[in-house]
């Protein structure tokens, strides 16, 4: 055998001695089996991006942004910016611009809300938020979000963006299709009373206040849609039964439509209280717009409490001559009044507080008789009984002191701070000329006033 031969020999066999082991160890370690489904999805995934660029990167931000919209604590404005991200890369797809409208709407931003909306409703009409359920907090309000109807969320926005018609248009819709719940019916009614179409109105608002999402304020509406219907009687018996007028106010979240609307229900809901009542209807007046067709009856309302005479609306706690306090109050309100007259809707409370002179001191009770000695020893004297100095029992509640002061309770926020401070300053200023009857010996009087202006 040649010495070449004799090499590529020993060369075959220190392959097959290496061969060997290798092929025993793949039987005792096998590769791991193939997941079809795997490979098919990351196949279809990098197929789907280069049809379609952006698709896995539009899917990760809707994910992302939905995420934070389920959340009670989440932050709408943040899931706003990655939604604008997600409608640019994908414009063709619903979703991106329906969470897009959950956003902005979150946000309050109506005009951009109730186009995402319009262009979700555009892309497919029938979709819903269903992202919004959560599994892990299976919350009515949760469950309420996921499936409320595209053209709910369109027509809210849409409505408090000034465009009405559309509102109208599309809440009409959503009811022709038998979809509607108490809070569309709630929007409907809005809508329609600020048309001026208060018979269609009147029949929302009815449907509505039977819901428990549309509850006080659907009532409070009923009850201001049939005040401008001139139908007094009617619009009492509801609000009667209609709560608190505040509970139905409060959220600024949901603003009312028109926006002025917010005063004129707060003005009717005081209508027992005039000098409350007359300073938010000016409030209505001077928010509402130009064309709206409330605008007289606000007016109807305010010719009847302008002339209320506010000495009859004072509160006084405390002691005191009711009859002599309304007298000398009656004399002032004129300067008073004067005060206010250059800020309509402002509604201020003069406060002045007297204290009485001091009361007679209490009479020392008579000592007990003193006890028997007993094995001669001096009998301990009994400790005194404590009596509270006599100014407390005439000391207003809360630690109020004596004194005068004005505070405005009810104002426009379009008035001036330097304009209400100044009226403000000047009713603190004519309360301290003020001459009230003083209270009796060991009481106080608060006496709480009511200035608002009367033209």
């Amino acid at each position: 055998m040649t010495p070449r031969r004799c090499s590529l020999v020993a060369l075959s066999l220190a392959a097959l001695a290496a061969a060997a082991p290798a092929a025993a160890q793949s039987k005792l370690y096998p590769k791991p089996a193939v997941d079809a489904e795997a490979e098919a999805e990351a196949r279809s995934e990098f197929w789907d991006e280069v049809v379609q660029p952006g698709a896995r990167r539009y899917a990760q931000i809707v994910t992302t942004a939905t995420d934070i919209l389920r959340l009670r604590t989440g932050d709408p404005a943040r899931a706003r910016e990655q939604l604008l991200e997600a409608t640019g890369l994908r414009g063709d797809l619903a979703e991106g611009w329906g969470y897009l409208g959950v956003a902005t709407e979150r946000t309050r931003e109506w005009k951009l809300c109730a186009a995402a909306y319009g262009k979700a409703y555009q892309l497919a009409a029938t979709w819903r938020p269903t992202r919004l359920a959560s599994r892990s907090d299976p919350s009515a309000a949760n469950r309420a979000a996921a499936s409320r109807p595209l053209e709910l969320g369109w027509a809210t926005c849409l409505s408090r963006s000034g465009d009405e018609s559309g509102a109208t248009l599309a809440l009409e819709a959503l009811v022709a299709r038998g979809d509607a719940t108490g809070d569309a019916w709630l929007r409907l009614g809005e809508v329609y009373m600020a048309a001026g179409r208060l018979a269609e109105a009147i029949t929302a608002f009815e449907q509505a206040r039977n819901d428990r999402i549309g509850g006080a304020r659907a009532r409070w509406l009923l009850a201001v849609a049939y005040d401008r219907a001139r139908r007094p009687g009617d619009a009492d018996a509801i609000a009667a039964d209609a709560g608190d007028v505040n509970n139905a106010t409060r959220s600024s979240a949901d603003p009312f439509v028109p926006a002025a609307d917010y005063y004129y229900v707060r003005a009717f809901g005081a209508r027992n209280a005039p000098e409350r009542a007359l300073a938010l209807y000016r409030t209505y007046l001077d928010q509402a717009p130009s064309d709206s067709p409330w605008r007289a009856r606000a007016q109807e309302h305010v010719d009847a409490l302008v002339d209320v005479d506010l000495a009859t609306r004072i509160e006084l706690e405390g002691a005191g001559d009711r009859d002599a306090i309304e007298k000398a109050v009656r004399g002032a309100l004129p300067a008073l009044r004067r005060c206010v007259a250059s800020v309509p809707m402002v509604l201020v409370e003069l406060r002045v507080t007297q204290l009485g002179p001091p009361g007679k001191p209490p009479r020392a009770s008579s000592p007990p008789p003193p006890a028997p000695r007993l094995g001669g020893r001096r009998p301990v004297p009994p400790m005194p009984r404590y009596r509270p100095p006599t100014t407390l029992g005439r000391l207003p509640p809360d630690g109020q002191s004596a004194g005068v002061r004005a505070v405005a309770v009810i104002f426009d926020p379009g008035v001036l701070d330097a304009a209400r401070d100044l009226a403000v300053d000047c009713v603190e200023k004519v309360g301290l000329g003020l001459s009230l009857p003083r209270p009796g010996p060991g009481t106080y009087s608060t006496v709480r006033i009511p200035v608002v202006a009367d033209r």
